[in-house]
């Protein structure tokens, strides 16, 4: 009899230690997962925008992001409201004063609305809404303008150098780039004054090129105006 108890008692002994090991195993669990998870989330979450980080870097100073010329169905005839990239809040307008163009708030009314009409290639001239009939001008000393063409409109603008722009998209970022036929690009000065002044770094392309003001965003395009 005595020989039986013991033997049970070992018999209890062996049971309790796969229980004291679950009993641990629990603890070491609810510790990691209340510690070290979010450690290892913030890890993750450290990781992933290295990744980023480095593609991005690695996209710009391997794939400068070439500038693409628009296209006549792109553009033609369709009115757009044109916005500076530096000057996020600041629109392509034309002023009633002296027919210069600026870049400031748009106050409605179409002062910075301007209908796109094609002329060859990726060349388009760009007449006001507000004033119907004048387009786009480069001026003298950098300056941009807007003004009417003594006669035939639309067609002696296109014939006209200084009337007369090259369109270019910039796929990555979707902004355009807005070129007269003197090689220089519309710019978004300081002080509200829009040039056309020359790019020396990457000309045709959108990264690791001359920066946000030459960059311009088309918005609200639409065919009926």
């Amino acid at each position: 009899h005595m020989h039986r108890t013991a033997k049970n008692n070992n018999h209890s002994h062996k049971h309790l230690n796969p229980q004291v090991q679950r009993n641990v195993w629990a603890f070491i669990t609810f510790y990691l997962s209340k510690h070290t998870m979010k450690r290892l989330k913030l890890l993750q979450i450290t990781l992933f925008l290295s990744i980023l980080l480095f593609c991005k870097n690695f996209v710009n100073a391997k794939t400068p992001c070439p500038l693409e010329g628009v296209k006549k169905n792109a553009l033609h005839n369709t009115m757009a409201t044109i916005y500076s990239v530096r000057y996020s809040r600041n629109g392509l307008a034309a002023q009633n004063v002296f027919n210069v163009v600026r870049h400031n708030p748009c106050p409605g009314g179409g002062v910075c609305k301007w209908i796109f009409r094609h002329c060859q290639g990726n060349e388009f001239v760009l007449e006001s809404k507000k004033y119907r009939g004048k387009y786009l001008y480069a001026n003298v000393a950098n300056a941009v303008s807007y003004f009417r063409p003594k006669n035939n409109g639309k067609t002696e603008a296109c014939k006209t150098m200084n009337y007369t722009w090259k369109m270019w998209y910039d796929k990555c970022s979707g902004n355009y780039y807005i070129q007269n036929n003197n090689g220089l690009w519309l710019d978004a000065s300081d002080t509200g004054l829009v040039k056309h002044t020359v790019c020396k770094s990457n000309p045709k392309h959108a990264w690791n090129s001359c920066g946000k003001w030459r960059r311009w965003k088309l918005e609200s395009l639409t065919t009926k105006f």
